[in-house]
C-alpha cells in the first residue's frame, strides 16, 4: 500500500495510472479538471483526505457523481472548503465506508448514512436549516458527532436502531452562543448502547422527555444548554452516570426538584447555572455523589441548603451566599474541599475527615475553627485571604503543606504567620508575596521545612543560609540585605561566612563577588603569613591545577598538600564549590586562591619562559599564538606547559580559548590560565562563553558577519569589564578582519580602543572602511546583488545581520587626530545615513570617501571642509546635487557615479538598475554637476553616469 500527495504538478500527475495507491491526499490551489480523471488514475484508491483545492469541474462540490466514481472508498476526510452533499446518494456506492469526517455538508438528510453496516465513525459539519438523520438496523454507526452551522434552528434525530455508544451534537462555534438560532427538536432518540452523549444547543423550549428511554447506564452525560427550560423526566429511565456535566444558562424556567431523582448511582456532578434558578431542595439527597462541581452566576443558592450528600469525598464549590455551605455538615467523608466563598466561615461546620482544603476569599479575624481544629488537615491553600492573623495552629498536627495568598500578592495583607513554627508536621510552606523585608520566623522554621516565595532568588538563598553557621542574628541581617538586591553588583561586603555558604552550595548568582571577596582576602592572606616551604596546603572544592604539577611543586619548593583539614593546615585554597567549610577555622586558615599558588609558583620556581633571559623564545611563542594556524597553537600551548606562561601571554591564550573548537586545547588552556590575572579575568576563563561559531554561515545559509559577534560580546561587558571586552575585539579584528565595530560604536573613548583604532590609519589615511568591515560580507555578490544591496543599504541584514549592530552608528574620536597626521578619511561602506558623530574633528583632510552609504543630503556646515580636494558621493541616495559643494574652493575630484538611489527595473521588486526602469518611480535620473558648479570649477574632475 502506497500514497500519495497532489499539491503541485496535478495535470501532470494525472496522465498516469497508479494501480498500487490507497491514500491520496489532496491539498491544492490548483484546478482539478474533473473527478473521473482523477478516478482513472488511482483506480485502487480506499482513503482520500481533501485538504484544499482550487476546483474541481468549475465547482467546490463532492455529491453522488463522486461515490460512484469510487466504489472502493473506506474513508473520506474533508475539509470546510467543501460542500459533501449526499442528496441522491446510492448507499451501494458507499458500502465500504468506514469513517466519514465532512467538514461541510449542505445535505438537509443523512439517513442515507443510517443504512450503512461498515460506516463505524461519522463527524459532519451540517450547513443547513434542518437536519434529518435517521438510522436503521442495519446501520454499523459507532461514534457520531454532529456540529450544526449557527443558523440551523431544526433537527429530527432518531439513532435509536443503531449501536451508537458516542453521540455528540453541538452548534459550529460553542463560543458564540449569543449567534446562534434556537433549535426546534422534532425527535431525538438514542440507543440503549449509548455511553458518552454530548448535547450542546439553544432551544426554546425542552429536550425531549423520552430522550433517553432505551438507556439505563452513561459514562458521561454532559449537557450545555442555552435559554429553554428542563424536563424533570429528562433523564427518562437512566438510573447510573460515571460524570454527569450539566451547564445550565438563561434558561426560562427553575431547574425542577426532581431532575435528578432517578439518578440512583451518580458518582461526579458538574454543575454550572448562569442566570437560573433551583427549585427548592433540588438535590435533598444524594447516596452516591462521590465528587461534586458547583459554579454560580447570579443564582440563588438558598433552594440547597438542605442537600445531603453522605457520600460526597471532594467538593468544588463556587458559593455565592450570605452564608456558607452549612450543609457540608452532611457529607462526613468529605477528604477534598475547594471553596470561594467571600464571606466569614465561623460558621461551617467540622469536617473531621477532610484532609486538603483550599478557601478562597475568605474573610475574619483568623482561620476558622473548622479549619484550626481538624488534626486530620494535611494541605492548605488560601487565596485573596483577608485574615489578619492565623490563630492558635496546635491542634493542626498532620498540616504538610501550607499556602498562603493575599489579595494582589501584597506583603502587608499577609496574615501574621508566627505560628507555623507550632506545625510539626510541616514540610514546605509558600508565601505568595512579593517580599521587601524579612520575617525572623522564616528563618526559625526546622530545617526540614521548605519555604518558596515570589522571589527564586530570594528562597534558594534563605535555604543556603539557614543552614550555615551564621547566628540567627547575622543571618537575619544578611536576609534583609538580600531581599532589596535587584542586580548581583548591588551586593555589598558581607562576611567570609556568607560566601563560602554560597560557594559550597554551588550558588552562582554572587559568583563574580565571592571571586573579589576571596582574592582580596588571599592578598591579605599573602601579605599575614606568605607560603613558605613549611606551608601546609589543604584544597577545598575543585582546583584548575593538576594534582602530578602540584606534586611536582611540593617536591621542589617544600611545601606540603594536605588529604584533610585539620589544625595543621595553615592555608586552605579555596576553589570552586568548596568542600568541609564546616571545619574551617578563620583565625587558624588563611585563605588562598589560584592566584596566590600561581604567584607563588612563578616567583619561586620560575618556569624557563618565565625568566628574563628568554625573551627571544617567549616572542617565537607569541608568535605562534598570534598565527591563524591552529596547529602553530597547538605546538604553542604544549611549550607553554612546559615552560611556563608570562603576563604578555595571556590576552593571546585567552583568545583561542574563546574562538577554538577545539574542546582537548581548550581545556590544556584553562590550566596553563589558572590563577592568572584578576576575578575578572578568571571568571572570564571559566565561564561557558564561546565565539567560536560567530563565523561563516547561519541555519538559513546567511552569512553571520560580524554582528553575532559583536551582540555576543557586548553582552558579556558587565562580566568581563570593558578592559578584557575591548582587547578581545581587538584581537578579533587583528585575527579575522572583523568585530571591531565593537569599538567603533563606543561613544566613550578608552585608550585601548584608541590603541586598537589606531591601526586603521594606513600612512595619512584613517580607513574606517576597513574597521566596519562591511565589504567582506559583500565578497561573493555578482552585480545584480550588488545594486539591490546598494538600493536598501540602510536596512541591509546581508551585513548587519539580523540588525544586531541596530543602525550600526560609529564615532569618531578627536584623539585620534591628535597623535597623528590624518590627511584622508575613508568612510565608504559604513552604512551611513548621515554624517558620524565626531567628524568635526576632521574638517582638515583634504580626501574623503562617502561611497556606498545611504546618504540623501549633505548638511549645512559641510562647507567647513574647506580644504577638501577629492569627495567620492558613488552609491549614495542622494536626491539631487548637493548644493553646499559650491563653498568647497579646492575641490579638484568629485565622484557623482550612482549617487542616487537605484529604480525597480521591471515589476519584479527583487531587480534594480541605474539604467532606465518602469517602475512607478520612473526612470533613473543621475545626479549631475549643474553649469553653476562647472563654471566655478573648471579644473575639478568630475565623474557622472553616461546618458543614456
Amino acid at each position: 500500500m502506497s500514497k500519495v500527495l497532489l499539491s503541485f504538478g496535478i495535470a501532470e500527475k494525472l496522465q498516469h495510472i497508479y494501480p498500487d495507491v490507497e491514500k491520496l491526499t489532496i491539498d491544492t490551489e490548483d484546478e482539478i479538471v474533473s473527478w473521473p480523471e482523477v478516478a482513472k488514475a488511482f483506480p485502487n484508491v480506499k482513503a482520500i483526505k481533501i485538504r484544499e483545492v482550487a476546483k474541481i469541474a468549475e465547482q467546490r462540490t463532492i455529491d453522488s457523481d463522486f461515490f460512484s466514481l469510487f466504489p472502493a472508498l473506506e474513508s473520506l476526510i474533508t475539509d470546510k472548503v467543501v460542500d459533501t452533499d449526499f442528496t441522491n446518494v446510492n448507499p451501494n456506492t458507499l458500502s465500504h465506508l468506514s469513517e466519514l469526517n465532512i467538514g461541510r455538508s449542505s445535505s438537509s438528510d443523512l439517513s442515507v448514512l443510517g443504512e450503512l453496516p461498515n460506516l463505524k465513525t461519522l463527524t459532519i459539519t451540517i450547513k443547513n436549516k434542518a437536519l434529518r438523520f435517521y438510522t436503521q438496523a442495519n446501520s454499523g454507526l459507532e461514534k457520531v458527532k454532529l456540529t450544526l452551522f449557527r443558523y440551523c434552528h431544526e433537527f429530527d434525530i432518531d439513532l435509536s436502531a443503531a449501536p451508537v455508544t458516542e453521540l455528540k451534537i453541538d452548534h459550529y462555534d460553542e463560543y458564540r452562543r449569543d449567534d446562534v438560532e434556537a433549535i426546534t427538536i422534532k425527535a431525538l432518540h438514542v440507543p440503549s448502547s449509548l455511553s458518552k452523549l454530548y448535547l450542546g444547543i439553544k432551544t426554546a423550549s425542552a429536550l425531549p422527555s423520552t430522550m433517553l428511554d432505551n438507556v439505563s447506564r452513561l459514562e458521561h452525560f454532559w449537557l450545555e444548554q442555552n435559554s429553554g427550560f428542563l424536563n424533570e423526566s429528562l433523564f427518562g429511565n437512566l438510573s447510573h452516570v460515571t460524570y454527569c456535566r450539566l451547564k445550565l444558562i438563561d434558561l426560562n424556567a427553575p431547574i425542577p426538584k426532581g431532575l435528578l431523582s432517578n439518578l440512583t448511582e451518580i458518582e461526579r456532578l458538574y454543575l454550572e447555572v448562569k442566570n437560573a434558578q433551583f427549585e427548592q431542595d433540588f438535590i435533598s439527597t444524594n447516596g452516591s455523589i462521590e465528587e461534586l462541581e458547583l459554579r454560580s452566576d447570579n443564582v440563588d443558592m438558598t433552594p440547597l441548603f438542605n442537600t445531603c450528600l453522605p457520600k460526597l469525598k471532594t467538593a468544588n464549590l463556587h458559593w455565592h451566599h450570605e452564608q456558607p455551605p452549612i450543609w457540608l455538615a452532611n457529607s462526613p467523608e468529605l477528604t477534598s474541599l475547594n471553596l470561594l466563598f467571600a464571606g466569614d466561615l465561623s460558621a461551617l461546620p467540622e469536617l473531621p475527615a477532610l484532609t486538603n482544603c483550599s478557601l478562597h476569599a475568605p474573610v475574619g479575624e483568623q482561620l476558622p475553627a473548622f479549619i484550626r481544629h481538624n488534626s486530620n488537615l494535611e494541605r492548605l491553600s488560601l487565596y485573596h485571604c483577608a485574615f489578619s492573623t492565623l490563630g492558635d495552629l496546635n491542634a493542626m498536627t498532620s498540616l504538610k503543606e501550607f499556602r498562603i495568598q493575599p489579595k494582589d500578592r501584597c506583603e502587608n495583607q499577609l496574615p501574621n504567620v508566627d505560628s507555623i513554627t507550632d506545625l510539626p508536621a510541616l514540610e514546605s510552606i509558600y508565601l505568595d508575596i512579593h517580599p521587601t523585608k524579612i520575617n525572623p520566623v522564616w528563618l526559625q522554621l526546622a530545617p526540614q521545612v521548605e519555604l518558596n516565595l515570589w522571589n527564586d532568588h530570594l528562597v534558594k538563598e534563605l535555604s543556603i543560609l539557614r543552614g550555615t553557621t551564621l547566628t540567627f542574628d547575622q543571618c537575619l541581617e544578611c536576609a534583609n540585605i538580600l531581599v532589596a538586591i535587584k542586580k548581583p553588583a548591588e551586593l555589598p561586603a558581607m562576611p567570609a561566612e556568607f560566601h563560602l555558604a554560597l560557594m559550597a552550595a554551588k550558588y552562582n548568582r554572587f559568583k563574580a563577588q565571592h571571586k573579589t571577596w576571596l582574592r582580596e582576602v588571599a592578598a591579605q592572606s599573602e601579605q599575614q603569613k606568605p607560603l613558605a616551604q613549611d606551608s601546609i596546603i589543604f584544597i577545598s572544592g575543585r582546583c584548575a591545577f593538576k594534582a602530578a604539577e602540584l606534586n611536582q611543586k611540593s617536591a621542589e619548593l617544600g611545601f606540603t598538600i594536605s588529604k584533610k583539614l585539620d589544625n595543621k593546615v595553615t592555608h586552605v585554597l579555596l576553589g570552586s564549590a568548596p568542600k568541609s567549610i564546616e571545619l574551617l577555622d578563620l583565625e587558624r586558615h588563611r585563605l588562598i586562591d589560584e592566584t596566590s599558588l600561581q604567584h607563588y609558583f612563578t616567583h619561586q620556581a620560575p618556569k624557563f619562559l618565565q625568566q628574563e633571559n628568554s625573551a627571544a623564545m617567549g616572542d617565537t611563542v607569541l608568535a605562534m599564538l598570534a598565527s591563524p594556524d591552529e596547529a602553530s597553537h597547538q605546538v604553542a600551548v604544549q611549550m607553554l606547559e612546559q615552560g611556563g606562561v608570562t603576563e604578555a601571554m595571556r590576552l593571546p591564550l585567552f583568545f583561542i580559548l574563546k574562538t577554538t573548537s577545539d574542546n582537548k586545547l581548550r581545556k590544556q588552556i584553562k590550566e596553563l590560565l589558572a590563577g592568572m590575572g584578576d576575578e575578572l579575568f578568571q571568571l572570564a576563563v571559566n565561564d561557558r562563553i564561546l565565539f567560536n561559531t560567530c563565523q561563516g554561515l547561519d541555519k538559513y545559509g546567511r552569512p553571520m558577519g560580524q554582528g553575532v559577534m559583536v551582540d555576543k560580546l557586548k553582552k558579556q561587558k558587565k562580566k568581563w569589564g570593558d578592559l578584557l571586552c575591548n582587547q578581545f575585539a581587538k584581537l578579533y579584528f587583528e585575527r579575522f578582519g572583523e568585530g571591531l565595530m565593537f569599538l567603533m560604536m563606543q561613544k566613550d573613548t578608552s585608550a585601548e580602543q584608541l590603541d586598537a583604532l589606531a591601526t586603521l590609519i594606513d600612512g595619512d589615511c584613517l580607513n574606517w572602511r576597513r574597521g566596519a568591515a562591511f565589504e567582506q560580507a559583500l565578497a561573493q555578490f555578482d552585480e545584480h546583488n550588488m545594486v539591490h544591496y546598494y538600493r536598501h543599504i540602510n536596512c541591509s541584514t546581508t551585513v548587519n545581520h539580523d540588525r544586531l549592530l541596530g543602525t550600526a552608528k560609529t564615532y569618531l574620536p578627536s584623539e585620534l587626530t591628535q597623535n597623528h597626521t590624518i590627511a584622508s578619511l575613508d568612510l565608504g561602506h559604513c552604512l551611513l545615513d548621515t554624517l558620524p558623530k565626531g567628524i568635526e574633528h576632521y574638517r582638515h583632510v583634504r580626501r574623503l570617501d562617502l561611497s556606498a552609504n545611504a546618504l540623501t543630503k549633505l548638511p549645512s556646515d559641510f562647507a567647513l571642509f574647506s580644504e577638501l580636494e577629492e569627495l567620492s558621493l558613488s552609491h549614495n541616495h542622494f536626491t539631487a546635487f548637493p548644493e553646499v559643494l559650491l563653498t568647497l574652493k579646492n575641490l579638484k575630484r568629485l565622484d557623482l557615479r550612482c549617487a542616487r538611489k537605484p529604480v525597480a527595473s521591471d515589476d519584479y521588486i527583487s531587480t534594480y538598475t541605474y539604467q532606465g526602469g518602469t517602475s512607478c518611480e520612473g526612470p533613473y535620473r543621475p545626479i549631475r554637476a549643474p553649469q553653476a558648479f562647472r563654471d566655478a570649477f573648471p579644473d575639478c574632475e568630475i565623474l557622472e553616469d553616461a546618458l543614456t
